[in-house]
């Protein structure tokens, strides 16, 4: 049975334009069989990506730990002019939300056909809500059901991405804006679309990448550019000890950053939130 991208007008199948109804994956895809791949979401403005270094490092830091035997023209640039061509063909100017996705060629389990990868993008504008901080504040709740493993891949964003799935239908059962995902020592780990950051005592945390979070391109960028005096340091932490800070929120490549109202029974103020939003608008989404 083939697999549908869902767009409303055209996707990049390995440098050709096609239109988005069309089926791009065989039932014998690994990509489909086994979640054999990775993906990036980021944010483009008129075709430019933002962050776009710490897009590709972690994308060719995960290829390489996949084993992809990446061909002479699949480079930076060449992703690039795959990514402006999409936006082009679905004619989107300005702010846009881009998903670009990496995946070995057909077979089983013990021998896929080569070790090469296939490139699909995806493309979309993005909405004007997407363009302000959230001033109402995020519901957060935890899901408990999936373990995020902390091991060589869980930085990346591969493919095997059921937890994060599961999570995000549990929060929309229960009303939440996004959920919690624990790793196998019961800790926090990440959100289903998000890292996790949070003020306690004067001082700003976010979670080791030993605990099993995605390495998120905004979260390097605000370790690498704190705001001064507020330099960011990693911690394990329990749900727990997240209800007990004074601030909760979250970052990732759309949406830079959005702080927590509450969690479970705790609330939360905006404030540093509020400053590192202005920092990233600043420094990182200048229209230009």
């Amino acid at each position: 049975m083939p697999f549908f991208c869902t767009m409303d007008a055209y996707i990049n199948l390995d440098g050709k334009i096609i239109r988005s109804d069309k089926p791009v994956l065989r039932a014998q895809s690994r990509a489909a069989r086994y979640g054999d791949g990775l993906f990036e979401t980021l944010r483009t403005w008129n075709g430019v990506p933002v962050l776009w270094e710490n897009h590709t490092e972690r994308l060719y830091q995960g290829m390489q730990a996949l084993g992809f035997v990446l061909p002479g023209y699949f480079t930076p640039s060449y992703l690039l002019e795959q990514i402006g061509s999409t936006l082009l063909a679905n004619k989107i100017d300005g702010w846009a939300r881009v998903r670009l996705m990496v995946y070995r060629s057909e077979g089983g389990l013990y021998d896929p056909q080569n070790m090469f990868p296939h490139l699909i993008v995806e493309a979309w504008p993005l909405p004007q809500g997407n363009m302000t901080f959230n001033e109402n504040g995020l519901v957060l709740g935890v899901y408990d059901s999936a373990v995020k493993t902390a091991d060589a891949f869980s930085a990346y964003k591969h493919n095997n991405f059921l937890p994060y799935f599961m999570g995000a239908m549990h929060a929309k059962a229960n009303h939440w804006n996004d959920a919690i995902l624990l790793n196998g020592y019961g800790r926090i780990a990440d959100t289903t679309i998000a890292n996790i950051f949070w003020v306690s005592n004067q001082q700003l945390f976010t979670i080791p990448l030993t605990e099993g979070p995605v390495s998120g391109t905004m979260r390097k960028f605000i370790i690498e550019h704190p705001l001064p005096n507020w330099p960011v340091q990693e911690s394990k932490a329990s749900v727990q000890s997240l209800m007990e800070a004074d601030e909760v929120f979250l970052t990732n490549a759309v949406y830079g950053v959005r702080w927590v109202k509450t969690l479970q029974d705790h609330s939360y103020t905006p404030h540093m939130a509020a400053q590192l939003y202005q920092h990233i608008l600043k420094t990182v989404w200048i229209e230009s």
